[in-house]
């Protein structure tokens, strides 16, 4: 699913979109295998993006898609490269998801490579990114 937000949505936002959004509709179809475009193009600390992630957001995001492939596919889950133009940033992110994906009780022995802080939406893009969340919510009946 790709979910049209506004610019510069921080993990505040990111997490209530996972929550209320992702989650739920990922129940719903009880999928038979997911693809996961796990791009770091997001990450705050890219140029080239526009949303404003941390290590927080993405691991959230797996964290979950993880989950369901475990719940309704086997755990058939496949993660797929596609942005992400800071090289530290990227790699980071990567080797978090990897240690995750593999021995996740590991992942404290890697907290220096965690952003230090969450990320917060401005508040004209916070608003916005409510009324996206709202619309569809209301299309898929959530």
């Amino acid at each position: 699913m790709n979910i049209p937000l506004p610019p510069h949505i921080g993990d505040d936002v990111y997490s209530m979109v996972i929550d209320e959004v992702i989650k739920p509709i990922l129940d719903r179809y009880s999928p038979e295998f997911l693809v996961l475009q796990f791009g770091v193009d997001a990450h705050t600390g890219d140029e080239l993006g526009i949303l404003d992630l941390t290590t927080e957001s993405y691991l959230k995001v797996l964290r979950v898609v993880h989950e369901i492939a475990h719940k309704y596919a086997g755990g058939k889950l496949v993660l797929t490269g596609g942005g992400g133009y800071d090289v530290y940033n990227t790699v980071k992110t990567w080797f978090l998801a990897t240690v995750f994906l593999t021995d996740p009780s590991k992942l404290s022995q890697y907290s220096g490579y965690f952003d230090k802080e969450p990320t917060r939406t401005p508040g004209r893009y916070y608003e916005e990114a409510l009324y996206v969340i709202d619309a569809i919510k209301q299309r898929f009946g959530l």
